[in-house]
């Protein structure tokens, strides 16, 4: 009886010695992988504060002694790139836009795959495996959709979409009513109008509010049915109103105050 007994003691200490070096394994490996994750958002946020830096550092006298070339009025302008995101979009054609609110750690690249849903979920901006994962639009994001919906990691560490929630609090809203958003080919600002707690719902689930369903509001009936539904979640009133035709921001990120909880963001255009 105590051999038999020693013997489970014996492969209970075993499976609790291989269960912690595998626990440990996965902890290192985790920190490691965010700590990679960080310093390279820092390498991209650099670039881009370089660039902005240099070209707002440009003086008239650099540009007054080109000559000027008079040519003809093409029938359609090609939109010019933002020449602090070129070497971004040279290094990955992925490369969407860039995402930041002052005074907050969120300020990332933003990707979009619309033949690959989810590609960044767990993939760095190189393409490389990652825990944090890049901010992404939804896959059927298009030009004239009238919304781009944003969805973001809600980290441990508050980074990535980890702060989001802060914007349960209407006191915070109000100190970070500007979200910064800009596409490669122009910079814009959104006003946060509505932030709400919601979740993911099955697909059968009838009468009620998925938000994630509107990837298209250029139709005015939806854009309505959107407003409703959101107003009708909102956590607090911002004053803020849109109408139909206004351009809206959705961040999108998990919380748990149920299963399969989202917190959600709502910004409305009004500077590009």
């Amino acid at each position: 009886m105590k051999k038999k007994t020693g013997t489970w003691l014996t492969v209970g200490i075993t499976v609790l010695v291989i269960a912690g070096i595998i626990f440990g394994y996965l902890f290192v490996t985790e920190m490691v992988s965010r700590k990679r994750d960080v310093k390279g958002f820092e390498e991209l946020q650099s670039i881009v504060s370089d660039i902005e830096s240099y070209e707002a550092g440009k003086t008239g006298s650099e540009t007054a002694g080109a000559e000027e070339t008079i040519t003809e009025e093409p029938e359609e302008k090609k939109p010019v790139p933002l020449a602090k995101y070129a070497p971004l979009f040279d290094q990955n054609n992925d490369f969407f836009g860039w995402l930041k609110i002052e005074d907050t750690v969120i300020d990332y690249p933003v990707m979009l795959t619309p033949d690959r849903p989810q590609y960044y979920i767990h993939r760095d901006f190189s393409g490389n495996d990652s825990f944090s994962g890049v901010p992404f639009m939804d896959e059927r994001w298009h030009e004239g959709a009238g919304i781009s919906i944003i969805y973001g990691h809600h980290m441990a560490n508050g980074t990535m979409f980890g702060s989001l929630p802060l914007y349960s609090s209407q006191e915070y809203r109000d100190k970070h009513p500007i979200i910064e958003f800009d596409t490669r080919f122009e910079e814009r600002e959104f006003e946060v109008m509505a932030v709400f707690l919601t979740e993911i719902y099955p697909d059968e689930a009838k009468d009620v509010f998925k938000y994630y369903d509107y990837a298209d509001l250029s139709d005015e009936k939806d854009f309505d049915e959107f407003i409703k539904g959101v107003k009708a979640l909102e956590l607090y009133d911002t004053g803020v109103e849109a109408e139909y035709g206004d351009e809206l921001l959705v961040l999108s990120t998990c919380n748990y105050h149920t299963e399969a909880g989202r917190l959600v963001v709502v910004g409305k255009l009004i500077k590009q």
